[in-house]
């Protein structure tokens, strides 16, 4: 009997030890990770590259907030959070004003119309439609091409009040393209996007499926959503598919090394929006927010919590590949970069990076 009263005691020692055991490994995790940012801004300096500023005080909040052991009450998407301006309309200052962005946008429409003007009717989806301008840029460029007769635009979208601004833009324009136009709109997060749900406005008989996710689906919290969404596109057999993404790898599971990724990809970006002369103070500082809070993730957040999940462009190619997607190369797009401090370059792989000063930034992918 005395000893059936002592085991529950020693339950709770062990897991006392344990939960000790593990936050110790967590403190001495953070501590390693924060003295190997401290001696890469050493190097930085060291190197004579200067970092901005404002990156410099959001990456010092972010690891007061993470040495603190801050945790948000609410686990959300970074598109559904309360910030001071809403992310979705950061994002619309990205598309419209970021010469990256820009650029991979219009590749992707460009590769779209080519495949596009082989057929009469197209379906196009597009996963993570936001407020819908890629879009209406992509059907305005669709009616310079005489054999198309019908369009049918299904996008997908986590916030309602994007959505609802992209219906409201898809209404004035509907009677006014020269073929037939059709669009089927829904709010839902991506990685509750069945293959039924996906499946539902496409016809067996479709020859031209084209897939759009810009700057989408990094969102999706486990690797296992990516697989089954990619898988999901495989079984529509698009005839085009276009990624476009961030180039790092902030999905690692190692803090110290996630967080140098970080340091390393979004202190580029910031110094990167320094050069551009179109963007105001006001704009330029706009952007840092956008980016600020895509860095917090990575820095700060528990693996719970977190949906800004950057990959590699080659990672994104083997996930694909794991799918029974191939990338395909881009070179019959007719495109020249002219993007001042930006390098480009076609991979062997066939997909497009955007550098500034040797570090990645973005790529565009493309898979069918």
């Amino acid at each position: 009997m005395k000893f059936g009263v002592r085991i529950p005691n020693l339950k709770k020692r062990i897991a006392r030890s344990k939960t000790f055991k593990k936050n110790h490994q967590n403190i001495m995790s953070i501590q390693k990770a924060n003295q190997t940012i401290e001696n890469w801004i050493r190097e930085q300096s060291e190197k004579g590259i200067k970092l901005d500023s404002i990156f410099l005080s959001h990456l010092n909040k972010g690891l007061e907030l993470k040495n603190s052991g801050w945790i948000p009450e609410v686990i959300q998407n970074t598109y559904l959070k309360e910030f001071e301006v809403p992310q979705i309309l950061l994002f619309d200052l990205l598309t419209k004003k970021f010469p990256l962005v820009q650029t991979c946008q219009h590749i992707a429409e460009m590769a779209f119309v080519r495949e596009a003007s082989k057929h009469k009717e197209v379906f196009i989806v597009d996963i993570g439609i936001g407020r819908g301008f890629q879009m209406i840029r992509l059907l305005d460029a669709l009616q310079s091409i005489e054999q198309i007769e019908k369009v049918t635009l299904i996008g997908i979208e986590i916030s309602k009040a994007a959505l609802d601004f992209t219906q409201s833009q898809l209404e004035q324009h509907q009677f006014g393209y020269k073929f037939e136009f059709q669009y089927h709109l829904m709010n839902t997060p991506v990685e509750l996007l069945s293959f039924e749900m996906l499946k539902e406005n496409i016809p067996n008989s479709c020859e031209c499926l084209l897939v759009n996710a810009s700057l989408t689906i990094h969102h999706l919290q486990k690797a296992i959503s990516r697989q089954s969404l990619l898988s999901n596109i495989k079984a529509l057999n698009p005839n085009l598919m276009i990624l476009i993404e961030p180039d790092a790898d902030t999905m690692n599971d190692n803090y110290e090394k996630r967080l140098l990724n970080a340091a390393v990809h979004f202190s580029a970006l910031y110094n990167y929006v320094n050069t551009l002369d179109c963007l105001s103070e006001e704009e330029s500082n706009n952007l840092k927010s956008f980016f600020a809070n895509d860095f917090f993730d990575p820095v700060v957040l528990p693996d719970s919590h977190r949906f800004e999940r950057l990959q590699t462009s080659p990672q994104w190619i083997d996930l694909a590949r794991n799918t029974g997607l191939k990338s395909i190369s881009l070179e019959a797009v007719n495109y020249s970069n002219n993007i001042p401090n930006i390098d480009f370059e076609i991979k062997p792989e066939g997909y497009l990076n955007f550098s500034h000063k040797g570090i990645p930034l973005i790529s565009v992918i493309a898979l069918a």
